[in-house]
């Protein structure tokens, strides 16, 4: 983001602190969707469209050229990876026997941890293809997992839910 802000949006410090409130106040909304809609059943459905939201804003961001809009993406972005990581914890939460969930739950946040090498190698494609291309291919090949997953795993945790509950 800093890098977009400077090369691609030719802004400075005012606008990067500007669209990382933009980030930020997107993910709140997705934690609190998850907080108001995250019965059970629903939660498939929220990763579905958490992927989707982060997927379809990856793409928008890579393409624009206007603070504003890049400002409504990345609400959307922060919005859809806050949804979707809440609703995975809570999954877990609910589901994994008391003996394993701090462990599994160590585990998960271990993984999160490695989220840096995941910006190395982006940082080194946006070398080498541009900052706007590796946006747009991060959300390119986002949007098609979600599909997946759901076709694969989403769809059956919403569905057991629903049976599960009567509703």
């Amino acid at each position: 983001l800093p890098l977009f802000v400077e090369k691609e949006l030719g802004l400075g410090p005012v606008a990067f602190g500007a669209l990382s409130a933009c980030l930020g106040a997107g993910s709140v909304l997705g934690a609190l969707s998850v907080a108001a809609f995250g019965k059970e059943r629903h939660l498939g459905l929220l990763m579905f469209a958490g992927v989707i939201a982060t997927g379809a804003a990856a793409i928008v961001y890579g393409l624009s050229g206007s603070v504003l809009l890049t400002g409504v993406v990345l609400f959307v972005a922060g919005a859809g990876e806050s949804a979707l990581f809440a609703a995975y914890q809570t999954i877990l939460i609910i589901r994994l026997p008391d003996a394993i969930r701090g462990r599994v739950l160590g585990l998960m946040f271990t993984l999160v941890a490695m989220f840096p090498i995941g910006a190395v190698a982006a940082g080194g494609a946006a070398d080498a293809f541009g900052l706007r291309a590796v946006a747009v291919g991060e959300g390119i090949m986002i949007i098609p997992m979600a599909f997946i997953a759901w076709a694969v795993v989403l769809r059956n945790v919403s569905a057991r839910c629903v049976s599960a509950e009567g509703y």
